[in-house]
């Protein structure tokens, strides 16, 4: 027996982000067209994530002008290294919500 088919991928470009799709594949040779296998349907989009929360955050030490914290480093990283920026968030007494970037952190 032999093949004539000389690949088993193909990509498919320009479809539309967020959308969904479902693909089929059929064979093909000269007595017709075979019956159809489906794909699982997929959403394009890109391949990497947001990461997930960090964990457990808690205060070590406190001064009379600032506060030491630590946390865990998030579950998953979203498929790509965290690098960067941390935003740290709080509210003040007076219910204002500040916000801190922080740079050069590396999980």
């Amino acid at each position: 027996m032999t093949s004539s088919v000389s690949r088993t991928t193909f990509t498919v470009l320009g479809l539309k982000e967020k959308a969904k799709y479902e693909f089929k594949v059929c064979a093909e040779n000269q007595y017709g067209i075979g019956d159809p296998t489906f794909g699982e349907p997929v959403v394009a989009k890109n391949p990497f994530d947001p990461p997930d929360a960090p964990k457990n955050p808690k205060v070590l030490e406190v001064s009379k002008n600032g506060v030491k914290l630590n946390w865990d480093k998030p579950a998953k990283d979203g498929g790509k290294p965290i690098k960067g920026n941390l935003r740290l968030f709080f509210i003040d007494e007076s219910a204002q919500c500040l916000a801190y970037m922080i740079s050069k952190l590396f999980f």
